[in-house]
């Protein structure tokens, strides 16, 4: 308030008169001042203050909507960023697998199969498209709830029927992925085995779990094969995908280089209702990938096993799977013919007895799909006469044996 100026109260305000004017004109401006009524504050457009309270609340909530509703948009961008990430960062060993398998230059197949017995006109290119193409692995009879069959061109790891399952196999891959590195550079390495259980057995475990019959079967091993000259790779239960994907990962590194492979596949497949043409075509396709990656090496198909009825032992066209089985094997057989680096081995004599053609004595295969002690003991002498032949032909030719130095 300025110096001098005087304080007039009216009810509840107080009207500061400035010390120029002097007391007859404040009176005069008191007089006019009662004339004119009091009325409220005026508001824009002749709202009230209710009104505009209402109006600015209406906006302010907007306003918070629309942040929050920015907020939750940029959030659910953030999160989807972050789950493409994860599933990246996942699916990384599948993706980087996928893209070798789709380096690989497309399979060469024999063209001339006059000598096979084989279907009118039969060819493994066109088999190859057909199934390559396609998005169903099963036969007509079988519905897709009956049948587990993957593509046997994609390599899958173990997909698990439950943690603890999936755990065990994939300790099982690490063990061979060592197993395999301690053969690395290996003078005396004559053979490596690639394939399912029947093959782990030759190691001495089931799934990484040594039981009596794969502890005998690994003692016929060990005498049949010095120490140092076979690696047996396998995995109890792997079809055809499987085995792609641990060639691609780790179980066959640039340093293993025996002269001779020996693949044997396909059992498990045919458990999972896949049709034999997949089969074969599964089969092949890692055949392809083992001369692709190993040029000097003879690769070996082993036919399928024969699969005998568990009460009568019998192994004939009345067995389900006969028929599949026989006619996979044969083209197995009519392609070996016509690959140089390929060979073909019939498993069929060894474990059918001649005299009846058609049973598989007990004492040779106990449950109707593993070999026993004395069965592997059999199968394993052979198997070492005819790698010991194919390193000497090998040699005569003058062709590279790999590490192989004896």
């Amino acid at each position: 308030m300025n110096e001098g100026a005087a304080v007039v109260r009216r009810q509840h305000f107080e009207i500061s008169i400035p010390a120029s004017i002097t007391m007859s004109e404040g009176d005069d401006l008191l007089a006019q001042d009662e004339e004119k009524p009091l009325t409220a504050p005026r508001f824009p457009r002749g709202r009230s203050p209710g009104d505009v309270r209402l109006r600015l609340t209406a906006k302010f909530k907007d306003f918070i909507a629309d942040k929050e509703e920015e907020v939750s948009c940029l959030g659910s961008i953030w999160r989807l960023v972050a789950s493409v990430i994860l599933t990246l960062v996942l699916a990384s060993p599948f993706l980087f697998s996928f893209y070798k398998y789709a380096q690989l230059p497309m399979p060469t197949y024999p063209s001339d199969l006059e000598s096979c017995a084989v279907e009118n006109n039969f060819s493994f290119a066109l088999l190859h498209r057909q199934i390559e193409r396609s998005f169903d692995f099963c036969p007509g009879n079988f519905t897709k709830q009956s049948c587990h069959c993957s593509n046997p061109f994609k390599p899958i790891a173990r997909v698990p029927t439950s943690p603890k399952q999936f755990l065990k196999w994939d300790s099982t891959f690490q063990r061979n992925i060592q197993w395999a590195d301690s053969f690395s550079d290996e003078k005396r390495l004559r053979v490596a085995f690639y394939g399912d259980s029947i093959t782990e057995h030759w190691l001495g475990t089931d799934l990484g779990v040594q039981t009596q019959e794969t502890t005998s079967v690994n003692h016929q091993f060990q005498s049949i094969f010095n120490d140092g000259e076979a690696v047996a790779l396998g995995i109890a239960g792997d079809r055809c995908p499987q085995l792609l994907y641990r060639l691609e990962n780790g179980e066959l590194p640039d340093s293993l280089r025996p002269p001779v492979i020996w693949l044997l596949i396909g059992t498990n497949d045919l458990w999972d209702h896949c049709s034999k043409e997949s089969i074969l075509m599964g089969i092949l396709n890692i055949a392809h990938v083992l001369q692709y990656k190993r040029p000097d090496a003879r690769v070996v198909l082993n036919g399928i096993l024969p699969k005998p009825h568990p009460s009568t032992r019998l192994w004939d066209e009345t067995i389900h799977g006969y028929q599949d089985i026989q006619w996979i094997n044969q083209y197995l057989a009519c392609y070996a013919q016509g690959m140089a680096s390929v060979g073909y081995f019939d498993p069929t004599p060894i474990f059918v007895d001649d005299k009846s053609t058609s049973l598989v004595p007990a004492d040779l295969m106990p449950d109707g799909v593993h070999p026993s002690g004395k069965g592997a003991r059999q199968w394993g002498e052979v198997i070492s006469q005819h790698v010991d032949e194919i390193i000497q032909e090998m040699q005569s030719k003058g062709q590279e044996t790999g590490s192989y130095d004896p």
